[in-house]
């Protein structure tokens, strides 16, 4: 049974707000592929740029409606989450019921009422951080296994009350063998693990990470949970260093990262043109990833991820700068060249990148 609370967010007032919303005109970007414009859209929220979230979002919405409400969702989830769950709730709501929306104004309307709140909210990526450490981090995985064994010989295993104690803790013990996917299986199980958990956490987040389990079977609503006991009452915050951005037919270079065609095909031509990256990458790659991968991970820390409004907050910091330390396809130890030979000739990337738009685009 879904763990009930009182909503974090009005309904009536929604539908208040809708009646008295002037909606900008979506204007589409044709120029856009499906997975371009997902990654506009995300990126341009996380940077606060409205003007690009709603043209790349009015593409989707036209086009993909589905992946438009879907990564609506996950956007609120990954990139706002306890800076606003009050939002994130409201979006999972609308996005999940989007028949209802018609007597709303209808579903551009609604859409770009939704995406100016989050392009305008304050910002937490800690879920996607957390979940990056403990499916990265080798200390992690150890604390995992123990779990696993501790159940296996019938032993009581008393979890640390940190985080990462708390993250385990929720974990259906089915399921720790596999737990690191980016998607729940079984999210009933999931939901049972939290609506009975034994750490101290608000009644509306246990009820908005079940809800956001069930409807969007993403592994970053139990992040939510585990890390709201630590999240501030009152919080600042402050505006990530965006680098310099290069821009061709209306679709910037940092929205070319690793989740795109054209994003790997510029971090190839850097890869080739960089003599300084591809002999750090001869000493430390691993091979559980390409070279555009593992170039694609460490440029989302330096970029893709970089955040507007984001909230400033100790675990959310410490969570952060654990997760930049950590390759993905790359040793830990030549991660730190890596980023700083990257930023060195962010000239150079930016132009691959640029070139790449252009061939694509073409």
């Amino acid at each position: 049974m879904l763990c009930q609370s009182i909503p974090l967010y009005d309904r009536d007032k929604f539908k208040a707000d809708m009646r008295e919303y002037s909606a900008p005109k979506l204007e589409k970007n044709y120029n856009l592929d499906r997975y371009l414009a997902m990654s506009v859209v995300q990126k341009s929220i996380r940077r606060g740029e409205l003007g690009l979230a709603l043209t790349s979002g009015g593409y989707l919405l036209e086009n993909f409606p589905q992946v438009f409400w879907k990564r609506l969702q996950i956007i609120a989830l990954e990139d706002v989450g306890l800076a606003n769950p009050a939002l994130v709730e409201q979006v999972i709501d609308v996005a999940s019921d989007t028949p209802s929306l018609v007597g709303c104004g209808g579903l551009e309307k609604v859409a770009a009422f939704l995406m100016e709140k989050l392009c305008f909210s304050q910002k937490d990526r800690s879920t996607d951080d957390l979940f990056d450490v403990m499916s990265r981090d080798p200390i992690c995985a150890n604390n995992c296994t123990t779990l696993i064994e501790s159940r296996e010989n019938g032993d009581l295993y008393v979890l640390d009350g940190d985080v990462f104690g708390r993250v385990l803790s929720i974990i259906p013990p089915g399921q720790r063998e596999i737990v690191w996917d980016s998607y729940l299986r079984r999210a009933d199980e999931w939901m049972m693990m939290m609506e009975g958990v034994e750490f101290n956490a608000p009644a509306s987040i246990i009820a908005l990470s079940s809800k956001a389990s069930r409807r969007t079977r993403s592994m970053l609503a139990p992040m939510l949970l585990a890390l709201s006991p630590e999240f501030p009452v009152s919080v600042q915050e402050a505006d990530d260093f965006f680098l310099p951005e290069e821009s061709y037919k209306g679709v910037p270079t940092w929205a070319c990262g690793m989740h795109t065609r054209v994003g790997l095909a510029g971090l190839r031509q850097y890869a080739k043109h960089s003599p300084r990256v591809g002999k750090l990458l001869k000493q430390g790659k691993t091979g559980e990833v390409s070279t555009s991968k593992v170039l694609g991970g460490l440029l989302f820390r330096m970029e893709c991820g970089q955040l507007q409004k984001r909230v400033d907050w100790f675990l959310g910091r410490s969570l952060k700068d654990r997760a930049t330390e950590l390759g993905w396809g790359v040793s830990d130890e030549c991660v730190p060249d890596l980023l700083c030979t990257m930023k060195e000739e962010w000239n150079l990337l930016n132009a691959c990148r640029l070139s790449a738009l252009q061939d694509y685009l073409r």
